[in-house]
């Protein structure tokens, strides 16, 4: 598994960009929520599957909310909730 990193730059609390947070939490149960315009997910999938995967591009695309998707490289530092790094572990542990 690769882990992926989705960020709204629309507003997060609009309707619109609920809906596809919702999506995204449907579509990836085990992701993981850093704020109101960060998720993580876990995917074999490449970024433009996954943009079309929860509506953020392609045919079911959720009108007025804007994102990109970043693939990680496994590097990682900052200072952050237990929860996060813990999450990261477990993701690299089951590529």
């Amino acid at each position: 598994m690769t882990t992926h990193l989705i960020h709204l730059t629309s507003p997060p609390d609009s309707p619109a960009a609920a809906r596809l947070i919702k999506r995204i939490k449907e579509e990836y149960p085990t992701c993981l929520p850093l704020s109101g315009s960060g998720i993580l997910v876990e995917s074999q999938e490449v970024a433009d599957q996954i943009a079309e995967r929860i509506g953020l591009t392609g045919e079911h695309q959720e009108d007025a909310v804007t994102g990109v998707i970043f693939k990680t490289n496994g590097t990682y530092s900052g200072y952050a909730s237990r929860s996060l790094w813990d999450w990261l572990e477990r993701a690299e542990r089951a590529k």
